[in-house]
Formats: C-alpha cells, sequence, structure tokens
C-alpha cells in the first residue's frame, strides 16, 4: 500500500506484530513492551516526509485503558505505554490528544475531537493500548465501566451489546479516513485474554481468539498487536 506522503509505502508489507498493552500476555509472538511500538513510529514517521512547502500538521489520538471492572480485569502496563507513545509522537512534532481509562462517552468524544484536528493533517494516528475483542467479524476496544456482560447472551444478542457497550475500531478507521488526512496509521496494541471474550455457548475464549483482520482504506495502515485472529 502507498500514500501520497510517502509514509506508508516505506511501510513492510507484511501485518505489524506487536506486544500485547499488558506485557504479561504469555500467547504473545513479541514480549518487547512499548519499544516495538516506538520504533514503529520511527521508522514510519521519519520516514513520512512530505514534499509541500508548507507545513502540514501531525495529529494523534492516544488511549490507554488499564482500570477495568474485575469482570473484564485490569492491565498493568497499557497507561504507561500509552504515555511512552505519547511523549515520542509529541518530540516527532504530533499534536497529541492523550486520554486514560477511558468510558465509552468519554472515547466517543475524544474521536470527534481528533477528526477535527486531523483535518488536512500530514499524518494522523491513532493507538489504543487496552483490552480489544472480536464480536461477529468486527473489532471492538473495551471502554472502562462498559457494562459489557454477555455471558447469557446468544449471538445476536452479544453483537448487538458490543455495538451499544464497547467501540467498534472500524468507526476510528472512518473518522479518520473523512477527515482528509495524507496518512492514517491505527495501532492496536490490545490485550484479547479478559473474560468478556468467552463464547457464551462453549465457556471458553471464542476461536479463533484474537482481532479479526481489517482491510484499511487507500492511504491506511492498521498494525496490530499480534496476527490477526491470535491473542
Amino acid at each position: 500500500a502507498s500514500c501520497r506522503c510517502g509514509l506508508i509505502e516505506a511501510a513492510p508489507p507484511a501485518p505489524v506484530r506487536l506486544t500485547c498493552a499488558d506485557g504479561r500476555c504469555k500467547l504473545c509472538p513479541m514480549n518487547l513492551g512499548p519499544r516495538v511500538v516506538l520504533l514503529v513510529l520511527y521508522g514510519l514517521t521519519l520516514m513520512g516526509v512530505s514534499g509541500t512547502t508548507k507545513p502540514t500538521p501531525r495529529v494523534a489520538l492516544v488511549i490507554g485503558n488499564a482500570k477495568y471492572e474485575a469482570a473484564v480485569g485490569p492491565l498493568r502496563n497499557a497507561v504507561s505505554d500509552a504515555k511512552a507513545v505519547a511523549s515520542t509522537l509529541r518530540s516527532l512534532g504530533f499534536t497529541v490528544i492523550e486520554e486514560h481509562n477511558v468510558t465509552r462517552d468519554e472515547l466517543l468524544e475524544a474521536v470527534t475531537k481528533f477528526r477535527g484536528k486531523a483535518r488536512g493533517a500530514e499524518v494522523s494516528l491513532f493507538y489504543y493500548a487496552g483490552h480489544g475483542i472480536s464480536v461477529a467479524g468486527s473489532n471492538y476496544l473495551i471502554p472502562v465501566k462498559s457494562g459489557y456482560q454477555p455471558d447469557a447472551a446468544d449471538d445476536i444478542t452479544r453483537h448487538l451489546l458490543a455495538e451499544t457497550k464497547l467501540f467498534n475500531a472500524e468507526q476510528v478507521v472512518a473518522e479518520m479516513s473523512a477527515s482528509g488526512a495524507l496518512c492514517n496509521l491505527v495501532i492496536l496494541d490490545a490485550c484479547r485474554s479478559t473474560p468478556v471474550a468467552r463464547n457464551p455457548s462453549s465457556r471458553a475464549l471464542a476461536s479463533p481468539g484474537g482481532l479479526a483482520e481489517m482491510n484499511p482504506p487507500a492511504g491506511s495502515l492498521i498494525a496490530f498487536a499480534t496476527d490477526a485472529g491470535h491473542t
């Protein structure tokens, strides 16, 4: 894939593999913490030199959710990872909106603010560290205090609960694409090991597990904590 600023053209063709936001998931292929994320950000951003003479903004929304209720499971490193990424982005000239431990309404508000600042930007970047799950083929970010309890739900009800209690990652991609930024980067450093990811019918972690593969629009790159379908 490529984009007008040349940033994505320099990206590797294979999906970018990061580590789980908690830093403890034994199933993650790499357990390097936020260092991998920072290397990706440095590599992609430093190669994305704009050919325009007029400076254009670089804008990022960085979310770190860690203080989850017991039913979801608190995370140890999500907020510190988000802080490290936000600091790095600021040093690279990004205007950063940084939020920690946000509810669904607060996340919606942050995305709306981000969309406004991303209009006409050279690069817009969304980074999320926290819990994430896949429901009915769609990826959802789990806000704090979500109230998402799918235990007794059938597949249709579970999907409805996800749409009303969680945050569909595709919404972020759509908002960024509509902003008119030259390049859009989405990094989902999401931990999938949460009890609410269990299939209510089998009481086991839903198969195949992990976040579902996403097809980014032109001019966009989506990176996952692990390969699609893995925790």
